[in-house]
């Protein structure tokens, strides 16, 4: 036996017994590097002599027993203790068990026991350290990976909760712990909204993890739906279950990309369809010109005939022409700065709470032609890749201003720039291309941007990428200025938020009140106003809000003092209200409206 290392410290107050005990062990190989007759004593020699177990007599000197001692060694220094006993009455048996010692010798202690019990709790210690450490690295690794975790016993409650699982329930481990699987992770259907049956049971019959049903999704502490995927399987030794482990994970990014993947797809097929279809026709309609010049000293008739068939084809071609060009598209005037400050509720939407999105402008007076939709998707793509690449959180910031080229051409540049690990040349260089990925697996991103420079070309513009190691990455839309040199008046737009339930309204008085050379800001609830005054980074002149929602206009107004208020009412009372604010009547009326904006602006 390798004994000669092994040092083991005596606590024993029967100076004989210790000394008699001391011999023996060095007898037997072992170093004894001290003797103490009290805890406080023996902690001093824990301290200074750093044994690898103790013999601990139950009864020693002082108001601290052996049995207390125990404790406090478990506790602090993780060292095997043995204990030594002539008394193994109940009451004291049962509470040297709590200590979980390593072993009992039981006075006058034998000489074949000693080394026994001694070899047999040093082996003890040896694999509970082993375990520890195993159990160490299991956790340090699901603290680390992206998934959510969950751990239930056989009874379904859970006993274990790793921080993305938390993250992703907007929940706090004190609400998961003790409490049974399906009040912690709410699975739900998404066609019924019916909750999901306990799978546990299901997964006990499989050897294999099994996967959480598709089409279905979790409801969050605070009453969010996340859509998740994931795998739940058994654990069992011998064939006794002994719990369930549930790993899932967020898809909704993924779900956007594979969507707007989807709609691109089906434009690229269309556009395909429309160019065979297209060159078929023009093909007809030279056949039908020359028919129809073969006629003209002919019938009558024919020519007539042929001459409709002629406009018909003509209209045909010109429709399918148009949807090549996707110029099928409803294309408007839109001032970018207010466009993208009305879609960060939408683009926030799926996205982690750990990722910050703001939006700031250079350039208010940046106008370019578009369809709304195309541009929301557009900007979705790109922001939603930036979110995709920053797995541990981070920022993102959308700037817009013009900029012009070489040939004195103006445009809109609108820059989506994160604060992620960047992208190393080699990645940078396939961005753009369909079936991209990064080292962090978000193999939608690359689908995701090569739809959206499909769709910026359509428009007249480019899209590009800028990004280093460490230093986050920046995607770059630069489109046509619909309006260029118009910056300078832009600067002098009153802002108006705009706070209104219904979109059609909201959507009549944001047209009156662009067109007369303001900056509108929109948001259809209390949550969406409050977003934008904390994210919008430059002054707001005037609030336009329901008097039925004063208190929402104090929040506000308490946020951004030097706003003013400009309250909507339907009783009729146009005019003042009872604190002095001027107050317009429903159903509001455009002369009225902007008379009354003006006044409110002084």
């Amino acid at each position: 036996m390798e004994t000669a290392q092994k040092r083991i410290l005596i606590v024993e107050d029967e100076a004989l017994i210790a000394i008699d005990l001391e011999q023996r062990l060095t007898g037997l190989g072992y170093a004894v590097p001290g003797i103490a007759d009290s805890a406080a004593s023996a902690i001093q020699e824990i301290e200074d002599k750093h044994p690898d177990l103790l013999l601990v007599d139950i009864r020693i000197r002082g108001p601290v027993d052996g049995i207390a001692l125990a404790e406090q060694v478990k506790l602090r220094y993780k060292l095997p203790v043995i204990f030594l006993t002539a008394h193994a009455d109940p009451s004291t048996l049962q509470r040297a068990k709590l200590t979980e010692p390593f072993g009992y010798l039981v006075k006058p202690v034998g000489t074949a026991s000693l080394p026994t019990a001694i070899e047999v709790a040093l082996y003890k210690h040896k694999i509970e350290q082993q375990l520890r450490r195993q159990q160490s690295w299991l956790e340090t690794t699901l603290r680390s990976i992206g998934d959510g975790v969950l751990v239930t016993g056989v009874a379904g409650d859970v006993l274990y909760v790793n921080d993305s699982a938390l993250d992703l329930l907007h929940t706090g481990r004190d609400a998961c712990l003790g409490q049974p699987l399906q009040d912690v992770l709410r699975l739900r259907f998404n066609a019924t909204g019916l909750p999901l049956e306990d799978l546990t049971e299901v997964a006990a019959a499989e050897d294999l993890p099994l996967p959480l049903p598709a089409e279905m999704h979790a409801l969050t502490a605070d009453g969010a739906k996340i859509p998740l995927e994931g795998t739940i399987a058994a654990s069992q030794t011998d064939g006794e279950r002994f719990g369930s482990v549930i790993v899932f994970r967020d898809i909704a990014i993924r779900q956007a990309a594979e969507r707007e993947i989807h709609e691109e797809q089906k434009m690229i097929a269309v556009g395909r369809l429309a160019a065979s279809v297209s060159h078929d026709l023009e093909g007809m309609l030279g056949m039908i010109e020359q028919c129809a010049s073969a006629a003209e000293q002919g019938d009558d008739a024919l020519l007539s005939g042929l001459r409709r068939i002629s406009g018909t084809a003509t209209s045909l071609n010109g429709r399918l022409r148009a949807l090549i060009r996707q110029k099928g598209l409803p294309v408007e005037a839109l001032s970018v700065a207010s466009f993208i400050e009305r879609q960060l509720p939408e683009l926030r939407r799926g996205m982690p709470a750990n990722i910050a999105l703001t939006a700031k402008s250079e350039y208010r007076g940046a106008t370019v032609r578009a369809c709304p939709d195309q541009l929301g998707r557009i900007l979705k793509a790109v922001v939603t890749n930036a979110a995709g690449a920053m797995p541990d959180g981070g920022a993102i910031a959308i700037e817009t201003w013009r900029v012009e080229n070489p040939r004195g051409q103006s445009f809109v540049r609108i820059a989506v720039c994160d604060n992620g690990p960047g992208m190393p040349p080699e990645a940078l260089e396939n961005i753009f291309e369909p079936f991209f990925t990064n080292k962090l697996g978000n193999q939608c991103a690359g689908w995701g941007l090569a739809a959206a420079q499909s769709a910026v070309s359509t428009l007249g513009g480019s899209l590009s990428a800028n990004s280093k190691l460490g230093a986050g990455t920046t995607i770059e839309v630069f489109l046509p200025d619909a309006i260029p040199g118009a910056q300078d008046a832009a600067a002098r737009w009153p802002t108006v938020l705009l706070v209104e339930s219904s979109g059609s309204v909201r959507r009549v008085l944001h047209n009156f009140l662009e067109k007369h050379d303001y900056n509108l800001l929109e948001a259809g609830d209390s949550s969406e106003a409050l977003d934008m005054a904390e994210v919008y980074d430059g002054p707001i002149d005037l609030l336009v809000i329901d008097i039925s929602a004063a208190a929402l206009a104090a929040q506000l107004k308490a946020a951004r003092p030097e706003m003013r208020v400009l309250f909507a009412s339907k009783e009729g009372n146009a005019g003042q209200d009872r604190r002095g604010a001027s107050v317009l009547s429903k159903p509001i009326t455009k002369g009225e409206l902007l008379q009354k904006v003006a006044a409110a602006l002084g």
